[in-house]
């Protein structure tokens, strides 16, 4: 599908998270590979773990720390964390044409899950995807300072939803809609 999409869509370059997980990394390396030999430039930068993996296990002398101590003083040793950037100012806007050049669609169009021949759902969702519901669940965590310096994971069940017995951060967290580096900072706060 990509070698059509990157002709079609006339792509010039490709940004996405680099992900440490074997299956993510034998994908990103294919991605790649298609990239180059279409002259396309890859941006992948670790955006959702406080520090790129393959640098700490570089910084511990090549193999990774074995226990939670030694992951612990191998953190003391290379510092805290980059601060999280700024959120730019402004988007540059698309391309004139850029939603006719995406398949025809005039505009972002999502398709639904019965589009997709999946039936409606049961149950109502849980969760609302993306930035603004992640960042104002994890306003409603650090709001709760005390449960916040006395959580445990032993002590939580993630079947709990109303209330939850975790911040149900996890998903925005992996998918990027929250940025490891606020979390941590607010949670340091």
């Amino acid at each position: 599908v990509l070698p059509q999409l990157i002709e079609k869509w006339d792509i010039q370059q490709l940004c996405f998270e680099y992900d440490t997980e074997p299956y993510g990394t034998q994908r990103d390396a294919e991605v790649k590979k298609l990239a180059a030999k279409a002259g396309i430039k890859v941006a992948s930068p670790v955006s959702h773990t406080l520090y790129d993996s393959e640098w700490l296990v570089h910084k511990a002398g090549g193999s990774p720390p074995k226990t939670y101590q030694s992951f612990m003083k191998l953190l003391e040793k290379v510092g805290p964390p980059p601060a999280a950037l700024e959120a730019p100012s402004a988007i540059p806007p698309p391309h004139p044409d850029a939603w006719d050049r995406l398949a025809g669609a005039k505009g972002p169009a999502v398709p639904t899950l019965l589009e997709l021949g999946y039936p409606e759902p049961e149950h109502p969702r849980h969760f609302t995807g993306g930035e603004s519901s992640g960042l104002a669940i994890l306003e409603k965590c650090i709001a709760k300072r005390d449960w916040v310096a006395k959580f445990e994971k032993p002590l939580t069940a993630p079947t709990d939803f109303e209330p939850s017995s975790t911040t149900t951060l996890s998903p925005y967290l992996k998918f990027g809609c929250v940025s490891a580096r606020p979390f941590h900072s607010k949670v340091v706060e």
